[in-house]
């Protein structure tokens, strides 16, 4: 008896997570990062991953990190290797501390299985957040705590 209803709360597991990749038209790899100085992004927390990617972070140089995937999933900057759409973020993408500095997250296709992210400080704001950015702006060893980063392929 006991192995029936194990039986089927893995079925509505399953059920779930597939009416819940169609209702939101992508499935997704979704995780909350953190990283120190010249450290690799560590995952803090799974939040998603429809995609069944397995994934490794790896500091690549100042201020630029490559994520990168267990397959092959990316054809260029816009198509999966399936000829589907696909978007790459990292949240938030522009952290200010509200005196002197602004820092930015940017994360982008990199090679058909790899990411590349890169955070950049600018230079003195004067206190004022304005855009465009200052001009001195560097690559800077700081990945923004708690950082949301996320794949997303959208259904056809």
């Amino acid at each position: 008896m006991r192995n029936r209803f194990t039986h089927l709360w893995q079925l509505l597991g399953q059920t779930i997570s597939v009416a819940r990749v169609y209702l939101q038209g992508y499935k997704s790899y979704k995780v909350i990062l953190s990283q120190t100085v010249t450290s690799a992004p560590v995952v803090l927390q799974e939040l998603e991953n429809s995609l069944g990617l397995e994934v490794t972070y790896s500091y690549a140089g100042i201020g630029e990190y490559t994520v990168s995937l267990s397959k092959a999933l990316f054809t260029d900057k816009n198509y999966t290797v399936d000829g589907l759409l696909y978007s790459v973020h990292i949240t938030p993408e522009i952290v200010y501390n509200g005196s002197t500095n602004v820092w930015t997250s940017t994360a982008s296709f990199d090679t058909a299985n790899s990411v590349k992210i890169l955070t950049t400080q600018s230079g003195d704001t004067g206190g004022v957040l304005d855009f465009p950015l200052p001009k001195d702006t560097v690559l800077s060893n700081v990945l923004n705590s708690n950082s949301i980063f996320e794949i997303r392929v959208y259904n056809k």
